[in-house]
């Protein structure tokens, strides 16, 4: 998947099958998503297209996840999401469980096919969502061995 607004053919990058317009791109512009799961999907999107400020704006800053306290502050947070984006390329997203969410808390576990340079670096999270404020935001994730596959 190439950066820019959406995949050559307008579908979004999140592979939902929509299109990036009706999709993800109306949360990248500041409309809130209504579940952890459209969040996940939005997130995987800004990835692949180098939202970078859409990433740290979508992490909880009380979560474990939040990087803008690290050694080097928020700008080296933002500059390693930019390797991270421009080194990879995002083959897509799919969505393995996301039961509803209880209360403040959500969680879901994804595939994200990813591949950097010739090598694959898909992986299987289990990310957890706390609802704050009117947003949901990503809190932290676990990597998980995919269930019958063999593969982390």
């Amino acid at each position: 998947m190439s950066h820019g607004a959406a995949r050559a053919d307008g579908a979004c990058a999140c592979t939902s099958g929509q299109p990036y317009a009706a999709c993800c791109e109306p949360l990248h512009r500041g409309a809130t998503a209504q579940s952890p799961e459209r969040l996940m999907r939005s997130r995987y999107a800004a990835y692949a297209l180098g939202l970078t400020e859409y990433i740290v704006a979508t992490t909880d800053p009380d979560g474990p996840a939040w990087e803008g306290s690290a050694t080097g502050g928020i700008d080296a947070w933002r500059a390693s999401i930019r390797r991270f984006s421009q080194g990879t390329r995002f083959l897509g997203l799919d969505i393995l469980e996301a039961p509803p969410a209880t209360g403040a808390t959500g969680t879901v576990t994804f595939r994200a096919r990813l591949a950097q340079g010739s090598a694959d670096a898909t992986f299987t999270e289990r990310s957890t969502f706390v609802h704050r404020g009117g947003n949901w935001r990503y809190r932290h994730g676990e990597r998980v061995r995919p269930t019958g596959t063999g593969a982390a």
